[in-house]
């Protein structure tokens, strides 16, 4: 089917075959053109909880996913004749879809399409390189490809959790270091000079979490979240726990904010 030119209004598309349409990009879709779903469910598999979020699905995919193995319930199997495509196929067309959305001026409606893109290009073991599939593998479980708000935030909450810890067992000193000074007075009298030193840190022997050292891990850990350094005296573990939540925290916060703006955009 040639799709150029092709306007739809008001029509249920939760069974339709896409694949091998021509032109889909050229689709117009007017009024509610509803979609299949993923299951909304939690379902367990290896004793292990999945649930996935809410997004609008191609019957392909459903049917794809259906015939893997160890698949959940709640994917619709094909009917007899419908064919079958995996993600090499699939990718393109939720492709062309996006751009639909997109040349329609309806951005958020277009994020559901660019997930089932990513997605098939993730699962996809013909045309995507094994390491570009690591990349959206991570990209995906950090913040759903940029548009998972709360799985980036969950995230950050985690790192920020995880850097107060590790300050307040390892990074904190026993003691903030005081400051020395040391001269020497001519035998003859006359001007002294003074060398002003600062003791190392020392690591903590003692209790080590307590709500003063909270305090002050709290303190470092919300600098580190805006790439912020908090001017603390800390231990060498402390210098290079600052310095990877200082990468790793300001990323997260900046595909939360991204995952947000995906979503409201127009």
């Amino acid at each position: 089917m040639d799709a150029a030119h092709l306007v739809l209004a008001d029509v249920d598309l939760s069974e339709c075959l896409f694949t091998g349409t021509v032109h889909l990009d050229q689709l117009r879709l007017e009024g509610t053109c509803s979609f299949d779903t993923v299951p909304s469910r939690t379902h367990w598999r290896r004793r292990r909880p999945m649930r996935f979020t809410q997004r609008r699905t191609l019957a392909e995919e459903h049917h794809w996913r259906a015939r893997r193995p160890g698949a959940v319930r709640g994917w619709n199997p094909a009917v007899l004749g419908a064919g079958h495509v995996g993600p090499a196929q699939l990718s393109p067309v939720y492709r062309a879809l996006r751009k639909t959305f997109e040349d329609g001026k309806n951005e958020p409606g277009a994020a559901d399409f660019y997930y089932g893109e990513m997605e098939m290009r993730r699962h996809d073991r013909t045309g995507t390189p094994r390491a570009e599939r690591g990349l959206l593998y991570g990209y995906w479980i950090l913040s759903g490809y940029g548009l998972r708000a709360s799985r980036a935030l969950g995230w950050l909450a985690a790192a920020m959790l995880v850097t107060i810890v590790l300050l307040m067992g390892f990074g904190l000193p026993e003691n903030s270091p005081k400051q020395e000074a040391t001269g020497t007075v001519p035998p003859g009298g006359g001007e002294v000079t003074f060398e002003i030193g600062k003791a190392d840190p020392r690591n903590p022997t003692g209790n080590r979490f307590t709500g003063k050292r909270f305090e002050k891990a709290l303190n470092v850990t919300l600098n580190s979240v805006v790439f912020r350094s908090s001017g603390q005296d800390l231990t060498t573990a402390g210098t290079y726990i600052e310095m990877a939540s200082r990468v790793a925290e300001p990323v997260l916060l900046g595909l939360a904010v991204l995952a947000v703006r995906n979503r409201v955009k127009r």
